[in-house]
């Protein structure tokens, strides 16, 4: 982990309530900008693609790479998190903004999609089935 995603890390691990930021890239993979996208409740917050992208648009980012914390410590995604993973990888590709990773961190440690695969891919045939397949991510 680089030395900004690492602190973001440490400051999202203690937060009491849900929170989901983002860490905006050039195509060198160097951070250009951060930002919080969304804060909820203590079990869910709602994280939307344009929340997301707008910025990415703004900062001219290459890519994104979130983190969203688990107050409760539970590490490994929930549905919510994984069709919203899957929204930003359409989202992304359309707009040509990468979705790098979606990370869950907790005191325990962290849950990368892409270090277990489960980064939602788009190779369904139509965006529709993209944006409502039920799959077990």
């Amino acid at each position: 982990m680089n030395q900004q995603l690492e602190q973001l890390r440490l400051q999202l691990i203690n937060r009491p309530q849900e929170e989901c930021w983002a860490l905006y890239l050039n195509s060198q993979m160097e951070a250009v900008g951060e930002a919080c996208i969304a804060k909820g409740s203590l079990v869910s917050v709602v994280i939307h693609p344009r929340d997301v992208f707008r910025n990415a648009v703004a900062l001219n980012a290459y890519s994104v790479l979130l983190l969203h914390n688990h107050p409760s410590g539970n590490i490994l995604p929930s549905q919510a998190d994984m069709q919203v993973a899957r929204q930003l990888v359409v989202c992304g590709q359309f707009m040509q903004i990468h979705l790098q990773d979606f990370m869950i961190v907790t005191r325990k440690g962290y849950y990368s999609f892409v270090e277990q695969d489960k980064l939602p891919r788009c190779d369904l045939k139509t965006i529709s089935e993209i944006w409502t397949f039920e799959a077990n991510l």
